[in-house]
């Protein structure tokens, strides 16, 4: 990441070392933000704070962390990490599960469904029908 912080990469919304120090801390690079707010996935979002390059954050091995950031007016600047226990990481995402409720799996009361994740802030899930179905 340059020195201008993420803001000059947009088009990213995955921030690798944004969850830092063992899961203690976050670390961010948002040059020009003035207001934060974190979240846990499947957690609340804690209360809008001033900007600060280091936050102190309890996040959890293997659960993705969000942080959207306040600039120029806008709120629109959201980014993620995911770490698991050591180094490995794991994908960030908006959402703890997600699970694609069709007529062919009675819409959601049988397990066929049950999306993966399979890259930052993308998921996947893969079934076969022999006919047309509606799906949410």
């Amino acid at each position: 990441v340059s020195d201008q912080g993420l803001l000059s990469h947009l088009g990213s919304f995955e921030q690798p070392g944004l969850i830092c120090n063992y899961h203690t801390e976050l670390c961010h690079n948002m040059t020009g933000a003035g207001w934060l707010r974190i979240q846990n996935i499947g957690e609340p979002w804690s209360e809008w704070r001033p900007y600060e390059a280091v936050t102190k954050w309890r996040s959890k091995p293997g659960w993705p962390v969000l942080v959207q950031y306040h600039m120029d007016g806008s709120a629109s600047y959201v980014v993620g990490d995911c770490v698991l226990d050591g180094d490995s990481r794991c994908y960030a995402t908006w959402h703890p599960e997600m699970f694609l409720r069709t007529d062919g799996n009675l819409w959601g009361t049988e397990d066929a469904g049950r999306m993966a994740r399979v890259n930052h802030f993308t998921w996947a899930v893969n079934m076969s029908f022999d006919r047309h179905v509606r799906a949410k």
